[in-house]
């Protein structure tokens, strides 16, 4: 049982870091760079709510409006085909803020890039394996396992001629 208690004050550090603004930055706040920053980084809408709820603590309330103001800007500012591209290429989660044709349209780059980013990544675990299979021919003892070797890396390098075909294709739907 004693074990458990030094992850005590490391839970609590952990959830005492909650809050989406300080004391400082709520008695401060321009809310509408606030709504900006929100916005521009495709955050939910609900993320007023979090605002709402750490200014609280500190005795401080929200301008809403200004901050509504400002994430219709941020979000205006996020939602293009570029950054969507360059969201689906870095893996990170899209969390459907994009309004009507806007959100139609930035889904369709999204999983663009995100489609390229997978790829990149089969493409990564491929050669892992080719470089784990080669230290294994190096240091194999007998001619069968050799052999075996060989057959599987001659595989693979027609697997991963075919994973660079489809990446080459992926990239180029992506446009320049």
């Amino acid at each position: 049982m004693m074990r458990i208690f030094p992850l005590v004050p490391l839970l609590a550090l952990a959830l005492g870091g909650c809050a989406s603004l300080s004391e400082s930055e709520c008695a401060d706040a321009d809310w509408e760079q606030i709504g900006y920053r929100d916005g521009a980084a495709g955050t939910s809408g609900q993320r007023i709510a979090a605002h709402a709820k750490s200014c609280a603590e500190y005795g401080f309330t929200v301008d809403e409006e200004t901050w509504r103001a400002g994430y219709d800007r941020g979000i205006d500012s996020y939602c293009t085909p570029s950054n969507a591209v360059r969201e689906g290429l870095s893996g990170a989660m899209y969390a459907g803020v994009c309004p009507g044709e806007t959100g139609v349209m930035f889904e369709r780059y999204y999983q663009a890039g995100r489609e390229v980013q997978v790829q990149r990544q089969r493409i990564d675990s491929l050669e892992s394996r080719r470089h784990a299979l080669m230290d294994a021919l190096d240091n194999a003892d007998d001619e069968d396992t050799r052999r075996t070797l060989l057959n599987e890396l001659r595989y693979l390098d027609a697997t991963m001629r075919a994973e660079f075909d489809r990446l080459r294709y992926l990239e180029y739907r992506l446009g320049p």
